[in-house]
């Protein structure tokens, strides 16, 4: 129960710093309409990279109906469908930054080989990214196949409410629908950087996954830190997760490692 409270706690932030937004933008005070998106777009990536994730771990409520719901609202907070992104993280844990996960820090060269994607790239330059997934067809036999199969009813579920409510802004006004796709633009590529810092493209093929062990970051983010444990255990409740051996140990803030050479420095616990 407190962890759940605590997951939204920046669903909450995001949606407050939005609503500021849409009313300083119908005052005509655009500029500060903008930077109060920009702010929901700063909590919208915590909103995705700690209670969006944590919740696509675990169960809130037994009621299909309730679920169901949850997802619709969910969707809207991250602009996508949440069963999109839950079939891929899923992929993701199953793939770990191979070039058949489709959040890997690499891409495929034209030679066929893994080559590094840089950061700037890879983080505001999510929007190409999640539009090849979508036309991007996997082997009927791979995990991602099943996976999307699996989740695909519930996507087209997300995606249609998604569509309508985002018709229903338009119509409302196009400036705050503007606002809307500015705030989880900003939420998606500051997920990328933080992706980014905890599945690094420095050897490609091992699964490699960092954690990052600031007090005050894990405090604040629910030991989300903790990177390289969850994905020994992704069932297990960040608040009573402890440091394992052999990670990749992140040496600064994680939106700031991938910027700073020497960000990552391996753990010789193992």
């Amino acid at each position: 129960m407190i962890l759940a409270l605590k997951l939204f706690i920046y669903p909450a932030l995001q949606l407050i710093f939005f609503l500021f937004s849409v009313g300083l933008f119908q005052r005509e005070q655009v500029v500060l309409a903008i930077f109060s998106s920009l702010i929901a777009g700063f909590f919208g990536t915590w909103t995705l990279f700690v209670s969006i994730h944590e919740l696509v771990h675990r169960r809130l409520f037994e009621n299909r109906f309730a679920i169901e719901a949850a997802e619709i609202i969910f969707t809207l907070f991250i602009g996508q469908p949440y069963n999109g992104y839950k079939a891929s993280h899923f992929a993701h844990h199953h793939y770990v930054n191979t070039l058949e996960d489709e959040t890997s820090t690499y891409f495929r060269g034209k030679n066929g080989e893994a080559q590094s994607q840089g950061v700037i790239r890879y983080a505001f330059g999510w929007p190409y990214q999640f539009f090849k997934s979508l036309v991007f067809q996997p082997p009927k036999d791979s995990y991602l196949f099943k996976m999307r199969q699996k989740h695909t009813p519930r996507f087209l579920k997300d995606l249609f409410f998604l569509t309508i409510f985002l018709i229903g802004l338009f119509k409302y006004s196009a400036g705050v629908l503007a606002l809307y796709c500015l705030m989880f633009y900003l939420a998606w590529a500051g997920m990328a950087v933080l992706n980014y810092a905890q599945h690094p493209p420095i050897e490609y093929g091992k699964g490699l996954t960092t954690s990052y062990y600031g007090k005050l970051y894990n405090l604040l983010f629910l030991n989300n830190g903790f990177h390289f444990e969850h994905h020994q255990d992704m069932q297990k409740d960040p608040l009573k997760t402890s440091k394992g051996n052999g990670a990749w140990e992140i040496k600064t803030a994680p939106l700031i490692a991938p910027f700073v050479e020497q960000g990552f420095l391996r753990n010789d616990t193992e």
